[in-house]
């Protein structure tokens, strides 16, 4: 097995021509302003991470027209190329032995073949972006992609403040995370629900929480916490939304059984079902999209516009000797990441690594555990802090409805781990349109998103 180097790689601090940099300029020297640096602190001190650390929120960018149509076509494409993934993974051995499952899972994502299991109806792309404008994908988050409601309330901040034109994007309506949930329940259960449970480990990561029962009680909906050990399969709730990370999951699936059953049932509905998240979220679906070997699964145009934004992409376990001494001795050039953690964890950058012992210790690990091994892709570089010429490494996460981009943020931090939950900043995102759009004062009066399936609109990117 030949190692497929990336032709993607960014110099170093070098900025992403997809970016309108003027924009970017007037939003910084705006944020310097007393009055929105201050308005900027309450917003973060209202929607605090977990309710103890305020969300930095940075200044916006905006996407031009032309990069945004290149990205729209590129996630539609890439969401189809998941979903196909996700479809014939019960089937298909070559998927299941990329693809590995942690035991305690890997059986109920074998056991339902419903649609809603074969359905990833709300998902995000985390994206690197390079100097020469190209992109390479680093995850899919399909299990309870976080950020995307922060990122359009910041979204809808600056617009108050920074008229552009700029499409709106349906995140930036206050209740469109209801909207796209009751479409997609709808759609796929036959009614809307009237009651949500959010579901979630009591004591635990609490990041959205707040802001997803306000999206709901837009619409009328009643919402409450439930801790998913206490459902039973005899009494489950009918509409739940599941924000629990995979790790943790797994650790407390042997008290689960009455909520996994009532899911496989049809009588408890989820975003995304079970499987469609756990194989959707999955880092080793990379390796699967990387590898020609798996080409007679997609679509061909799909996969040929997809294939060349991945890096290269492998599941340790099954690499070859020759490719494990290269990886071996040559540590800058790769990344480590368990399949199924977030939030930063779980990941070993090979440049970060301070010696040899240390590298061959995580590398015999992914071997042992079948982790993503990745070719490191070097990303593009912001001024994040307003009142600072200082640059810092981003990423790009966009987040989809049924493949039409929806919501999007950028995180900027001097680590690689960009995540928020460390020490990263949200940057709301933009997209350039070809007209002018009103200030919208009143973010109640957004375009309503289409329901799930439409044809693209303003509120869902073409």
């Amino acid at each position: 097995m030949g190692l497929i180097h990336s032709t993607t790689q960014a110099t170093a601090q070098s900025r992403w021509p997809g970016f309108d940099w003027n924009f970017y300029s007037q939003a910084s020297a705006l944020a310097r302003s007393p009055e929105i640096s201050a308005e900027l602190a309450g917003l973060g001190e209202r929607h605090a991470v977990s309710g103890v650390k305020p969300l930095p929120f940075a200044p916006p960018v905006r996407i031009n027209a032309s990069a945004a149509s290149r990205l729209a076509r590129f996630c539609r494409a890439y969401h189809r190329l998941i979903g196909t993934i996700v479809s014939h993974y019960p089937t298909d051995r070559r998927l299941q032995e990329t693809i590995t499952l942690p035991p305690a899972i890997a059986r109920d994502a074998m056991r339902d073949q419903s649609k809603v299991h074969n359905t990833i109806s709300l998902c995000r792309i985390d994206f690197y972006l390079h100097g020469d404008g190209e992109f390479s994908v680093l995850e899919t988050n399909a299990n309870c992609p976080g950020g995307l409601l922060y990122g359009g309330i910041g979204t809808a901040f600056w617009r108050n403040r920074l008229p552009c034109a700029a499409i709106p994007l349906a995140s930036e309506d206050p209740g469109w995370f209801g909207s796209w949930y009751l479409r997609a329940a709808e759609t796929l259960t036959g009614k809307r629900p009237e009651r949500l449970a959010i579901l979630g480990q009591e004591g635990g990561y609490r990041a959205e929480l707040d802001e997803i029962a306000a999206a709901f009680q837009v619409h009328g909906v009643a919402t409450s916490e439930f801790d998913p050990r206490c459902i039973t399969k005899d009494a489950p709730p009918n509409y739940g939304y599941l924000k629990l990370s995979i790790p943790e999951f797994t650790q407390m699936r042997h008290q689960l059984d009455g909520f996994v059953d009532a899911v496989l049932a049809g009588d408890l509905f989820v975003q995304n079902g079970l499987r469609g998240r756990w194989i959707g979220d999955n880092k080793l679906c990379l390796a699967v999209l990387s590898d020609p070997a798996f080409a007679d699964l997609f679509n061909p145009a799909d996969i040929g516009a997809v294939r060349p934004h991945i890096p290269w992409s492998r599941n340790a376990a099954l690499l070859d000797p020759a490719t494990i001494t290269q990886i071996r001795n040559q540590p800058a050039d790769y990344v480590l990441k368990r399949p199924l953690d977030t939030r930063g964890r779980g990941v070993v950058i090979g440049l970060e690594i301070a010696s040899e012992s240390e590298w061959m210790a995580a590398l015999a690990t992914a071997i042992a555990e079948g982790w993503l091994v990745m070719r490191h892709v070097e990303p593009t570089y912001i001024a994040s802090d307003p009142t600072s010429d200082a640059v810092v490494r981003h990423d790009l996460a966009l987040g989809l409805i049924d493949g039409k981009i929806a919501s999007g943020f950028l995180r900027s931090s001097p680590e690689h781990r960009m995540n928020v939950a460390l020490s990263g900043r949200l940057h709301p995102v933009f997209i350039a349109g070809n007209r002018p759009t009103r200030n919208h004062r009143d973010s109640s009066r957004m375009p309503t998103p289409k329901p799930v399936g439409a044809s693209p609109t303003a509120a869902h990117l073409v």
